[in-house]
């Protein structure tokens, strides 16, 4: 396999060497991270938050509750902040006085909103989820296994993907928040069944 480009199954290109491969600015040009490392640190947060209301960043702590995921829609998405300001600015402000496990909660949401870009930067991916960390009421980083995968994405992203973040995390709040009102033998079958999900 040509080293620019990054395996993947399932795709339509004809040959592998036009395919563009996962770029990331930090590392020169060269390939970044393959897709099923992404895939897989997703899974992680998935199956941990979805499956077991558990945190990937504080394993062992209740975070993806419907309590916390309430919380977290009342502060941010049924009460936009409207204005002049960076998403992640007023993402802060809405966060601020808020329990640690609804800051987490829009932490790691974030972080799989970041997973996506192939055309951010690791290290820019840090510091914005550096940014909401911050108002963690006590220090938390984001874990090793899941640093890595920060540098690489699946997409080059759009202005909207860019400029309507809080759309995009709305969408990921409501989406906690009814996943939550779910009777548990649907959330443990749709986690196990891709089509169901």
């Amino acid at each position: 396999m040509d080293s620019t480009v990054l395996e993947d199954e399932g795709d339509d290109w004809k040959d592998r060497s036009e395919r563009p491969a996962l770029l990331d600015s930090d590392t020169g040009g060269e390939p970044a991270i393959a897709s099923g490392v992404l895939y897989r640190a997703a899974r992680q947060m998935l199956d941990r938050g979805l499956g077991e209301n558990d945190s990937a960043f504080t394993p062992g702590r209740p975070v993806w509750t419907a309590s916390v995921a309430a919380d977290l829609k009342a502060r941010f998405a049924d009460a936009p902040l409207l204005g002049s300001g960076t998403f992640v600015d007023k993402l802060c402000v809405k966060l601020g006085g808020a329990p640690g496990e609804t800051v987490l909660l829009a932490v790691e949401l974030f972080y799989l909103h970041l997973l996506a870009p192939s055309n951010i930067s690791g290290s820019t991916k840090r510091s914005l989820l550096a940014e909401v960390l911050r108002i963690v009421p006590e220090p938390v980083e984001i874990p090793k296994e899941l640093d890595k995968p920060l540098d690489g994405g699946i997409a080059h992203v759009g202005r909207s993907y860019l400029s309507r973040r809080d759309h995009q995390f709305t969408f990921l709040i409501r989406f906690v928040d009814a996943w939550k009102a779910l009777p548990t033998e649907e959330q443990i079958a749709a986690l196990n069944d891709p089509w169901l999900f």
